[in-house]
C-alpha cells in the first residue's frame, strides 16, 4: 500500500523522531496482517514490488519513497 498521510499531529510535531515512531508502529508484524486481510481481493497479485509499490512481505516507509 503507498499512503500519504497527515494530521494535526503530524503538522504540528516539528521533529523527524515523531514521524517515524508513527510509522515504525505501522510495521508491526500483527499490524501488517490486520491490514493487508482487509486491503482486498488480489493483493499477492498487486503488491509484488515490481512497480511502485512494496512486496507483500516487507513493510518500509521513507520520504518520498514508494
Amino acid at each position: 500500500m503507498h499512503v500519504n498521510f497527515s494530521n494535526s499531529t503530524l503538522r504540528k510535531a516539528g521533529r523527524q523522531e515523531t514521524f517515524e515512531e508513527i510509522c515504525e508502529k505501522f510495521g508491526v508484524p500483527d499490524v501488517i496482517e490486520e491490514h493487508i486481510a482487509v486491503y482486498g481481493h488480489g493483493n499477492h497479485e498487486r503488491l509484488t514490488g515490481q512497480h511502485e509499490t512494496q512486496s507483500l512481505d516487507k513493510f518500509s516507509y521513507g520520504v518520498s519513497d514508494r
